[in-house]
């Protein structure tokens, strides 16, 4: 009896620390966490009026609109729900530059609005 008793109890934490560790995974693998969502309706509403805020955004690559040697690149990025999607430019810094950005791939932004409401890329990851 009291053999089954610790198997049933190595059994229990064997699937807590399993739990645990789906938990953790899910936390490690959605950077920026702690920032807010970039709202895109208002955004495209009045994008000067988030000049100087930072959010986040998840969105596919549609395509690259420019380059510049000393700016970096000037991308089309599909963000939103999907069938409720909307294009937003993001400024991609020449520090990124070793980054094989392709259109299709999905990418977690940081994001800043700034001049004109353009938003700057402060990092990204490929999802």
């Amino acid at each position: 009896m009291q053999g089954k008793k610790f198997k049933y109890h190595i059994l229990f934490y064997a699937l807590i620390a399993i739990a645990v560790g789906y938990a953790l995974k899910l936390l490690v693998s959605e950077p920026f966490l702690n920032m807010t969502e970039l709202n895109v309706g208002i955004y495209l509403d009045n994008a000067n009026s988030l000049r100087g805020n930072e959010y986040r955004c998840s969105g596919m690559i549609d395509s690259s609109l420019a380059w510049s040697e000393s700016e970096g690149r000037l991308l089309s990025v599909r963000v939103g729900a999907t069938g409720a999607e909307e294009l937003v430019p993001v400024i991609v810094p020449t520090q990124f530059n070793d980054m094989n950005i392709q259109k299709g791939q999905t990418y977690q932004f940081s994001l800043e609005v700034v001049e004109y409401g353009f938003l700057m890329a402060k990092d990204l990851r490929k999802k």
